[in-house]
Order: structure tokens, then C-alpha cells, then sequence
């Protein structure tokens, strides 16, 4: 018997992309068990076609930085999680659906914006920020009516920091956030998914020719002047940029911030312990981001050659997920994956990706959820939610997250 066939032998059942959930702050159990009958399994999608799924750490890693699987939507093969989600990609633009060498070069062009060092510069802006929210979430239930947390705070607080970043007026972000957010529902016909795609197309397009007549110093203005004024990229390229800022800066810690607020109120012992030593805060948003894994739709890959993955060779044109929730809750890796514990090293985890996609925008949100865990946990130590979370109703998108998330303290 050959190597692939014994792989192919240790599946036990034929396993459907997308999982359920049977917890909806972990991943579909079917992970754990596809990992423990092989390390690449086959799955069957929503439109009955047939891709590969990795399970373990070591195996994504891999996968997400070999050259031979393409992150380009566009390929025949490449493998998506609904009809909308396969509209909603194919309307992707911007350095995060290309490869190599341009792909390296576009991103160059505003990896400087968001670096480490500049990054910094903007925690006195994101403090200040972050208590305005905070105020206003105690303005509104002062009377002990319950708050949405997820529209008075977890959605404003990205959506202000990406439009100070790009030189937006904050009164822009709720209807670039409707945008994101009708754009990535994998459960929106894909028309819409599409007609939104537009929408934010001809938004940036309009305020590209805004810089183009008046100037600013802002990341848009520069990235005018600099790049496409200078003739080293396109304006259609320069809106995939701006799209992938927008797309990213608004969706991804926004659900991380409601998510994360759960997972801290369903362990008190562990609020506690970041409540009483901010020094705790490093490690207890990566172990955030480890477990919570919200880009759970995101590594996905198309093989442009034929790829060997432990005993298993993934033929050219194949299809293949490498999801961050899988890695990010190998056993192998992280010790009792399941269990939340703010005090673990969680730092080999793969929740921005890996290789050369991993997120851009990573400072960025680690410097939103670092701020914004502790002060929130300081400011309202008896916060709780406002309903069972059993009626917490959980959002079928690209990203993870929640609709609303009523609380109160």
C-alpha cells in the first residue's frame, strides 16, 4: 500500500467545509478529530468539489509559507467557504490575493505606516480613545439598562483608529463598517456581498481623486504623492491597499474585542488576574488571540505545483485550508489547547497568519487590545453580561464574531 493511500486510509468519514461549532468560542470539534486520523485530510465544499485541510501547527506553518501555494483567488481551484464567500473574494483586490515579488512590493508601500515604532506613537491617541468610549458606555447605562458593547465600543474603537491612520473624518467609519460587514456575511447572496465590493470600490476611488486634488500628509495623502502620483502603482492597485486597510483595520478587532469579552466574563478567575496585573497584558492577548482564532475563514491556498505534505501529495490546482484554529489548538503545541489561561506562551501562534501574508494591521490591534482589556476591566470590575450567553447570537462571516453583545455591570 502506498504512503497516500494509508493517508487516505486513516479518515473515517468524509468531513463538509465549513464545521459547526458545538462551542462558540472554540473551534468545530472535527479538527481535533481529523488531526488525531491524519495530517492532511480531504473535505468537500459547498459546491461539492473536493480540497485538501491541514489540522496541525507545523503543517499550516508550512503551508502558509511555501511559494507553490498561491494566495490568488482568481486561480481555478482555490477554495472557498460559501457562494458569497467565493463572490466576496473574487471582488478582493490589493497585495493580500498576489505572490512574490509584487506582492512583496506592494506591501512594502505602508508597512512603515504600521510598525512597530509607529504604531507606538499612536497609544496616547488610542488611550484617549479608548475612555471617550468608555465614558460613553457608562453615559448610556447609568441607569442600569443594558449596552451594546459591540456597537458603543468594540466597532468605534478600530473604526477611529484606522480613520486617524488614513486621515479619515471619524463620521466615516459607520458607513465604511456597514460596508465591511455586508461585504464579508457569508450568509448575504452574493449579490449583495458584491453591490457592497462596489460601494467601498467607489468610496476609495472618490477619495483617491481628493488627494489627488488637495494634498494632505496623511497615509492616503502619501501614498497619492508617493506611489501613484510616481507612477510605481496603479490607481486600481492602490485601491486594492486601501480596501485591504479598511477591510482589515475594522473587522478583525472589533469581534476580537466582543469575543474576547465573553471569553474573559465566562472565566472570571482570569479577569481577575489581568484586572489586578496589567503586566499580564502581552501575554493575555496573545493567549486571546490563540484561542479565540476569529480569522477563522481567512488561510486559504491554491497549489500551483504539486506539494508534499508529510506523507500526503497534494496535486497542482488542489485546494487547500489551513486553518488558523486548527494550529492554533494543536495539542502539540500548546498544552491542553483548549483550556484558557492568560499566564501561557502563547507567542507560536498563527492568528495573523504566517509567511509573508501574515497581517499587516497586527501592532495595531495588539495595541487596541492592550489598551482597551485593561482599562475596561479597571473601569467596570462587576461587568457581566446582560443576557445567557446562550442567546448571544454569533455572526457567519469571514471573520468571527458576534451581532450585538448586550451588557451591563
Amino acid at each position: 500500500m502506498s504512503t497516500s493511500t494509508k493517508a487516505s486510509a486513516a479518515v473515517t468519514r468524509e468531513y463538509k467545509w465549513p464545521f459547526t461549532r458545538q462551542d462558540p468560542l472554540l473551534p468545530a470539534p472535527d479538527f481535533d478529530e481529523a488531526r488525531a486520523s491524519g495530517g492532511v485530510t480531504p473535505v468537500r465544499l459547498w459546491n461539492d468539489s473536493q480540497a485538501w485541510m491541514a489540522t496541525r501547527h507545523e503543517d499550516i506553518r508550512n503551508l502558509l509559507r511555501n511559494p507553490a501555494m498561491s494566495a490568488n483567488s482568481s486561480i481555478p481551484g482555490y477554495p472557498n467557504s460559501s457562494a458569497n464567500h467565493e463572490a466576496s473574494r473574487g471582488s478582493q483586490r490589493g497585495f493580500i490575493r498576489m505572490d512574490g515579488a509584487e506582492h512583496l512590493r506592494q506591501r512594502r508601500m505602508v508597512a512603515r505606516a504600521l510598525s512597530v515604532p509607529e504604531v507606538a506613537k499612536l497609544r496616547p491617541f488610542v488611550e484617549r480613545v479608548v475612555d471617550l468610549l468608555l465614558d460613553r458606555m457608562a453615559e448610556l447605562g447609568a441607569d442600569g439598562a443594558p449596552v451594546d458593547f459591540l456597537t458603543v465600543f468594540a466597532e468605534p474603537l478600530p473604526s477611529i483608529a484606522i480613520c486617524e491612520i488614513l486621515g479619515l473624518p471619524e463620521s466615516e467609519g459607520p458607513g465604511l463598517l456597514d460596508m465591511v460587514n455586508r461585504w464579508m456575511d457569508l450568509d448575504s447572496p452574493p449579490a449583495v456581498s458584491a453591490a457592497a465590493a462596489a460601494e467601498m470600490t467607489a468610496y476609495l476611488d472618490d477619495l483617491v481623486q481628493q488627494r489627488i486634488k488637495n494634498p494632505t500628509d496623511d497615509l492616503v495623502g502619501k501614498l497619492v504623492t508617493e506611489q501613484l502620483e510616481a507612477g510605481n502603482i496603479e490607481n486600481s492597485g492602490l485601491l486594492g491597499i486601501l480596501n485591504l486597510l479598511i477591510v482589515g483595520g475594522f473587522d478583525t478587532t472589533a469581534n476580537m474585542l466582543a469575543l474576547g469579552t465573553i471569553l474573559l466574563l465566562r472565566h472570571p478567575d482570569q479577569a481577575a488576574m489581568l484586572r489586578a496585573d496589567e503586566g499580564l497584558a502581552t501575554s493575555a492577548i496573545e493567549e486571546m488571540l490563540r484561542y479565540l482564532s476569529v480569522a477563522h475563514h481567512v488561510a486559504s491556498r491554491v497549489a500551483t505545483e504539486d506539494v508534499a505534505i508529510r506523507d500526503q501529495v497534494i496535486p497542482a490546482g488542489s485546494g487547500i485550508l489551513a486553518p488558523v484554529p486548527a494550529a492554533n489548538h494543536d495539542p502539540e503545541v500548546f498544552t491542553d489547547p483548549h483550556r484558557f489561561d492568560i499566564t501561557r506562551d502563547a507567542r507560536d501562534h498563527v492568528a495573523f497568519g504566517f509567511g509573508i501574508h501574515q497581517c499587516l494591521g497586527q501592532n495595531l490591534a495588539r495595541l487596541e487590545l492592550q489598551v482597551a482589556f485593561t482599562r475596561l476591566l479597571k473601569r467596570f470590575p462587576n461587568l457581566a453580561l446582560a443576557v445567557p450567553e446562550g442567546q448571544i447570537e454569533f455572526r457567519n462571516s469571514m471573520i468571527y464574531g458576534v451581532k450585538a453583545l448586550p451588557i451591563t455591570w
